[in-house]
């Protein structure tokens, strides 16, 4: 191969690996990102709560915080806590005053941020578009375990809406 097909070869792989990085997917959280959105769109906060760990998972990841608590008492303490459920309503209560259909929200992408807990609980922004125009990011903290992931904590949840442009 001659100096210029080295080149070419060397721009085309450059080329190919900046665009598949950039569009890198992970299939699993693809996933739960439609059903957090399906979730959403029940307006029925145990569709939500069906999205976090079982008692049995908090019992694998946190064994020494869970240890003496019953399985009503994680879902109490942990899962279905009193901010939680404040998250969800004002997400619900956003979309209705800004008239949002939530079925309507496409899922497009996600950024991850920071991990702690050993990398078991991570940070990311979910990414949907809405009337093809505009967009919405939900800050949620996910559990992953065993390769799959489930809802930790939703980070903003206030007049989530209103926080976005959206052309009417």
């Amino acid at each position: 191969m001659n100096r210029f097909g080295n080149i070419f070869f060397i721009g085309i792989f450059s080329f190919i690996s900046f665009f598949s990085d950039a569009q890198i997917r992970d299939s699993r959280l693809d996933t739960f990102a439609l059903a957090f959105i399906r979730a959403l769109a029940s307006e029925n906060i145990d569709s939500m709560l069906m999205l976090k760990p079982s008692p049995e998972i908090w019992r694998e990841i946190m064994p020494k915080e869970t240890k003496k608590l019953s399985d009503e008492e994680i879902i109490k303490t942990v899962n279905k806590t009193e901010k939680f459920v404040t998250d969800f309503n004002n997400i619900i209560a956003s979309a209705k005053k800004e008239k949002v259909n939530l079925r309507a929200l496409i899922y497009s992408g996600f950024k991850q941020g920071d991990a702690i807990l050993d990398g078991k609980i991570i940070a990311f922004e979910l990414k949907y578009r809405y009337l093809v125009k505009d967009e919405v990011v939900f800050s949620v903290t996910l559990v992953r375990y065993n390769n799959q992931y489930y809802l930790y904590d939703i980070l903003m949840s206030y007049n989530i809406f209103e926080r976005y442009y959206f052309n009417r």
